[in-house]
């Protein structure tokens, strides 16, 4: 069966379409507004939701906050200046999961087996890529006591900036 669920997070990583996410980055890179684009829907199945951005007359600094567990993958890591992995326990990630899941417009049961089978493949490729190519790993499983754990063990009080 591991054989089976290293397929699926395979599959689940092949979705993803790269040119298309390296195209948008050098777009926002060079401050450029990104034509209409038709971009996947969970709801849907399909690339059927329209995406556009323009970026605004006078526009000198900005943050790119990608939340994607690929952003590792050497085709768009180049990108980004800096990258920040929230490092959370499996239960606690189950937990927001299906937290998130019922709070959707169109809300949804999350299956801990299909859940349990994704993280496998996802927690493979976050622990062989996250010390290498992250510039800070910040345990997120307290939101109160969040810890910086890399480039060193430190307890951060967050609560001061909300």
């Amino acid at each position: 069966t591991d054989n089976w669920k290293e397929r699926v997070g395979q599959v689940y990583f092949e979705t993803y379409d790269w040119k298309l996410m390296t195209q948008h980055l050098e777009f926002f890179q060079k401050k450029r507004d990104i034509p209409p684009t038709m971009l996947y829907q969970r709801g849907t199945g399909e690339k059927d939701k329209e995406y556009k951005f323009n970026f605004p007359d006078k526009f000198n600094q900005f943050w790119i906050l990608y939340d994607g567990v690929f952003i590792l993958h050497d085709e768009i890591r180049t990108y980004f200046d800096q990258v920040i992995v929230l490092d959370v326990g499996q239960e606690t990630r189950f937990q927001r999961t299906k937290e998130r899941a019922l709070n959707k417009e169109k809300p949804y049961n999350v299956d801990r087996t299909k859940f349990l089978d994704l993280d496998a493949y996802t927690s493979n490729y976050i622990e062989k890529y996250k010390n290498s190519k992250t510039d800070i790993i910040l345990d997120n499983t307290d939101f109160q006591k969040r810890k910086i754990k890399f480039p060193s063990e430190s307890v951060f009080n967050f609560s001061q900036y909300s």
